[in-house]
Formats: structure tokens, sequence, C-alpha cells
């Protein structure tokens, strides 16, 4: 189980550095059904692949009531309720079901990516500054010397298209330092997460629990500076990066990004505990771990922290349910593609993924289930833009909301970039 970066890392060393951005004399015309006015930018991508082929396994999502809209099913749940100015949470594919331990088979099957033309269609804004993140990306890899220098500076140049597309108004050094992050994470769960945790848990533990002293306040309420040399890289990296939030976030957003960073240790953890053995993990559990995983929550986070928005409690009130469906879609979307790769990287077995889990609870085929995942992504997003576009007008909210808002689909936007790159489909199986 990888996060997205971690996924587009992959594609990128199939297919070597990520192309520019098609150059545009003006900013974008806002894409149809886009939440709020379009940022004034300097490039946008061209049309999102609606299908892309994947190589994969045992997978399932939907109970077949889901595909009708029955009350109870997925396509009438919390995101629909949410657009409707409902309070639920929102809920990850697929409801809780009995465990029947169903065989599934291990040839690969063809599978077809989500396609979100209808709800996130292109062009997506891409921030002027891409090109700035890419070359502030590698000069900080080569500081800190994460990765191989191989493997860093193809890293560097598709985190950076990432990044562009999740906070395109970001200032140059504002998106710089979400490239950082993300860097810090994927090359951190390259390193020592995935296989090389489950080898050795223990190990792992003992390394995450190293990282803790970064979190820790200094003089001025600021994280401890790296210690030069005598700094574990890893450790060394994250203090630069949160002596660097600390300086431009808020008190409170600081100390929110940091729980966010340390859940999506944990969530490292807990997945290396359960890597050998996915279908002894209940579905609520990996639902409750997988959007930190996926560093949804920190990603959402860093949107308030670089775009300066400041949100009431009656704003955070109403954002609630919309932001906990973005991270549920962002999990599923991630897992139906990852799913091939991760299967090859298990060795055939069944990977720790949200496909698994549902295949085991639902008994249906391989192609079926990731087909019915495509499904369902499909229609959450169709809910989940339904949500956004009624957010900015809940009762009692500020205008901070309707900024919130437009953060809240540009990080759409980007996993769904992700997912949906010809890169990343041309690696799917490898």
């Amino acid at each position: 189980m990888t996060t997205p970066t971690a996924d587009l890392r992959a594609a990128a060393e199939a297919s070597g550095p990520a192309p520019a951005a098609e150059e545009t004399s003006a900013a974008p015309a806002p894409a149809s059904g886009a939440v709020g006015p379009a940022a004034a930018v300097g490039r946008a991508d061209g049309p999102v692949p609606a299908v892309a082929a994947v190589a994969a396994g045992p997978v399932a999502d939907q109970p077949t009531a889901a595909a009708s809209g029955a009350p109870g099913s997925a396509a009438s749940g919390a995101l629909g309720s949410a657009a409707a100015g409902a309070a639920a949470p929102a809920r990850a594919a697929g409801p809780d079901l009995a465990d029947p331990a169903a065989p599934c088979g291990t040839a690969a099957v063809a599978a077809r990516l989500p396609d979100l033309s209808a709800s996130f269609p292109g062009p997506f804004p891409v921030n002027p500054h891409v090109e700035y993140a890419a070359a502030e990306a590698a000069r900080w890899m080569g500081e800190y010397r994460l990765l191989d220098p191989g493997a860093a500076r193809k890293l560097c140049a598709i985190t950076a298209q990432g990044v562009a597309r999740t906070y395109p108004t970001a200032d140059a050094d504002g998106l710089a330092l979400a490239a950082h992050l993300f860097l810090w994470s994927v090359a951190f769960d390259d390193a020592h997460g995935e296989q090389t945790a489950a080898a050795d848990p223990a190990a792992f533990v003992d390394r995450v629990a190293a990282l803790l002293s970064a979190f820790e306040p200094g003089d001025g309420g600021r994280p401890t500076p790296a210690a030069g040399a005598a700094d574990e890289p890893f450790a060394a990296a994250l203090r630069d990066v949160l002596c660097r939030v600390r300086d431009r976030a808020t008190d409170d957003l600081f100390l929110k990004l940091a729980s966010n960073l340390r859940d999506t240790l944990v969530g490292m953890v807990w997945e290396a505990h359960h890597l050998a053995e996915p279908r002894r993990v209940r579905l609520r559990d990996y639902r409750a771990v997988r959007p930190h995983t996926v560093l949804a929550p920190a990603t959402v986070t860093m949107a308030e922290v670089l775009l300066g928005h400041r949100l009431t409690a009656a704003d955070r009130a109403a954002a609630r349910p919309v932001e906990e469906a973005v991270f549920a879609l962002a999990g599923a979307l991630n897992d139906v593609a990852s799913y091939a790769r991760e299967r090859a990287l298990a060795g055939g077995a069944e990977p720790l993924s949200l496909p698994t889990l549902i295949a085991r609870d639902q008994a249906c085929p391989p192609e079926e289930a990731l087909d019915r995942l495509a499904r369902t992504c499909e229609r959450r997003a169709l809910d989940l833009r339904a949500a956004l576009t009624a957010l900015p007008g809940a009762p009692g909210t500020s205008p901070a909301l309707a900024a919130h808002a437009d953060a809240l689909g540009n990080v759409v936007h980007s996993f769904a970039w992700h997912i949906a790159h010809a890169r990343y489909a041309a690696a799917g199986g490898a």
C-alpha cells in the first residue's frame, strides 16, 4: 500500500522525468463544474484520460444494491447528505460486511481506472512556479540525501508536478515547502516502510520513534533545529520542514499538521504489522487508517497553511463531512489504481488494499471487484462535486469557506491527475 506520490514515483522510474506542461498565454478558464473562480496560473493540464488499463488481481467494491442508489447504498450515502447540508461523516466505498473468506484467483485481470470526467474534468490549473518547485526539490533532496541520486531526480520531477496541481495558487516558496514535505514522506516510506518495515516491524517502530523528537518545540515554540551531521538524515529533513511550516502557520494549524504527520507514521506502523496477512484486517479499521497513509489530511491542512484562508468554527463544522468525503475518495482512487503494482510487489499475493478487503467480504471475482470499485469512485466523485458546490452556501459560515472548497477541489484534482496520468498507467502492472 503506497501513497499516491509513491505510486507516481514508480511510474516516473518506468518513464523518466516528467515532461513540462504545455505553455499557455493566459490563465486557464475554469473547468466545467469547478468550485469558485479559477486561479490565475501559468499552465494547465491536458484532458484527463477517462480510462486507463491496469493489470490487477482479486478485488471488489460495491454490493449490487449500491448500483441502484437504494437507501443505505454508497450512491445515496454521506456524500449526498453532505451536498444537502447534513453533517453525517462520509464513508469510503462499500459497507462493512460479514467475511465470507471468498477464494480469489491469482491471475492478472484487466480493469479500468475510474472516469472522473463528469465530476472533476480537466484541464486542471497548474501553479506557475512548478519549475522553481522542481529545482528546489532537487536541491533539497541533494542536501539531505534521502534517496540515491537517480531515484531522487525522478521523484523530484513528478512531485513538483503533483503539488503544482494540488496548490495552484501557492507562492513559490510555499509550493517548494509542500514538495519537500511530500518528498520526505514518500522517501521515508520508500526507504523504510512497506515490505522493508514488514520484514522487521520492531526495527521500524524504533525508527519511527526516533523521528518523534522532531515534533518537540524548542525555543520560541519552534521545532528543534536539525543537529547537522549528527542527526539522522530523515530526522534532519523532517526538522527542516517543520521549522519552515512553523514560520508560516498559525499555532493551531501547525499543531494540526504535526498531528496529521504523526497519524501518518502510526498508519505506516499499522500497515507494517498487517501487510503479511491483509485478509485478517477489518474493513472499518482499514478505512480509519487509509486516509492518513495517503496523506489526505496533511494535504488539506497544508492548503490552509499555504493559502492563508482562516476558517471559523462554523466553517469547520460545515466542511468536516466534505473533507471526510475527500479523504475517502482519495484512498479509494489510490487503491484501485495501485492494486496491480502492490500485488506485483507482493509476489502475486493479495496486498493490503481496499480491493482485497472488499473482494473478501463480497465474494466476487477480481474483474468484477475492480469494476465495482471504479464505478463507486465515479458515483462518489459526482456526490463530492455537488457537496463542494453547495459548501460555500452553508448557513452561518464565512467567505473563507469558499476558498476552502476551492482548495478541497484542487486536492481531488491532484489525486485524479495522479491516477490518470499516462506514465502511471504504463507502470501500473510493473
